[in-house]
Order: C-alpha cells, then sequence, then structure tokens
C-alpha cells in the first residue's frame, strides 16, 4: 500500500518566539546553560565562545567604564535588554539610568549599548544594530577589534542610526549623556607586539 501526500498549497511558516517565551524557556532548562543565547526579532541564536583579544577587552572595557560612570548610571556587563516584544539581545555592556525599576532593563532605560565585536562584528551590525536603532537606544558604540577602531552610531530612525562616527586610537570618546567625560576606549585593544617581544 502507497500513500500519497496532498499538496494542499499551505505554507508552513517558522514559529517566532516572544520575550515572554524566550524567558520561559529559558528558565525551563531546556537552553543549554553552558552556552548564551539572544533573541533577535523572534529567533533564538546562539553565540561563539570568546577568544583571548574578546576577554582582554571586556576585562578592561569593565575597569574603565566603572572608574568612568559609576557615579552617573548602572553598568550591566553581558546580561539582556528587552528591546521590543520579540528580541531580547545581549550587548557586552548596557548603561542604563540608575533609577530603573529592577530586572531585566528595557530599551527606555538604556542610555548606551556597547558591543564588542571581532568574529560577531556582522551580526553585531545587521541583526543587533537595527534592533537597537528600532527601539530608540540613543547611541551604540560596537568596538570593532578586527579595524582597531570604535564605531560611534546615533540618532536612530527606524532600524537605522543616522550618524555613525569612526574614532581611531588616542581619538577620546564621550557618550551622549555625559559629554563631559571622556573615555580611552583604545586601551581595551590587542597592542601589537615590539621585535624583541616576537
Amino acid at each position: 500500500m502507497t500513500a500519497t501526500l496532498e499538496n494542499t498549497g499551505a505554507i508552513l511558516e517558522p514559529h517566532r518566539f516572544t520575550v515572554q517565551e524566550y524567558q520561559r524557556i529559558f528558565e525551563s532548562g531546556i537552553l543549554p546553560t553552558d552556552q548564551r543565547s539572544q533573541l533577535i526579532r523572534g529567533e533564538i541564536y546562539f553565540m561563539s565562545a570568546m577568544g583571548a583579544a574578546h576577554y582582554k577587552a571586556i576585562r578592561v572595557l569593565t575597569k574603565l567604564l566603572h572608574q568612568q560612570y559609576t557615579d552617573l548610571c548602572d553598568i550591566v556587563s553581558q546580561a539582556p535588554i528587552v528591546v521590543w516584544d520579540d528580541s531580547e539581545p545581549e550587548p557586552d555592556f548596557a548603561l542604563v539610568r540608575s533609577d530603573f525599576a529592577g530586572g531585566i532593563p528595557e530599551a527606555k532605560d538604556a542610555l548606551l549599548a556597547i558591543e564588542v565585536s571581532d568574529s560577531t562584528l556582522k551580526f553585531d551590525r545587521e541583526k543587533k544594530l537595527p534592533e537597537y536603532a528600532r527601539s530608540s537606544i540613543p547611541e551604540v558604540w560596537i568596538l570593532n577589534l578586527t579595524e582597531a577602531q570604535l564605531e560611534v552610531y546615533r540618532e536612530p530612525n527606524g532600524e537605522q542610526f543616522l550618524q555613525l562616527q569612526i574614532l581611531k586610537p588616542e581619538r577620546l570618546v564621550s557618550a551622549l549623556f555625559a559629554p563631559e567625560v571622556t573615555l580611552e576606549w583604545w586601551k581595551a585593544l590587542e597592542q601589537p607586539k615590539r621585535n624583541s617581544e616576537i
């Protein structure tokens, strides 16, 4: 006996998760606990392991940010932000208002999001940056380890930022919410080895 499948013309579509569903899945223990994940536009992405340069940049930036901004805001490291009902990205750093309600910060609480990018550069630019823009986070910095530069995105409009400034080492940066405070961001970059060290 043979069976034939009737073509009904129905188009199957993938299920896109909401933030609430994603949080329930995470809390249930279904997702691997040893691997970071993020929800972007209803899709769950698993993030690759952190390399040495990325780890160093996180460590150095943690110190720099706390030195400069502790009295001005809360500094949240590698934790999610709810930016939309189907997106919960996890920036490397989020500077949020000190008076935010607690729990997981939302886009309205965020003053600045910072991504440290090497192998994740394409993902950060093409997937996460539009989410930050459409949720009106006023400013995003991408510390581009590959090209040794800081990309400063401002003026969110729809799914893009209208202003991009690229800074090279030795060029100080100031956040919009605290223009009087400067940051020597390039200290988080890998320093080239001298000939005597090779």
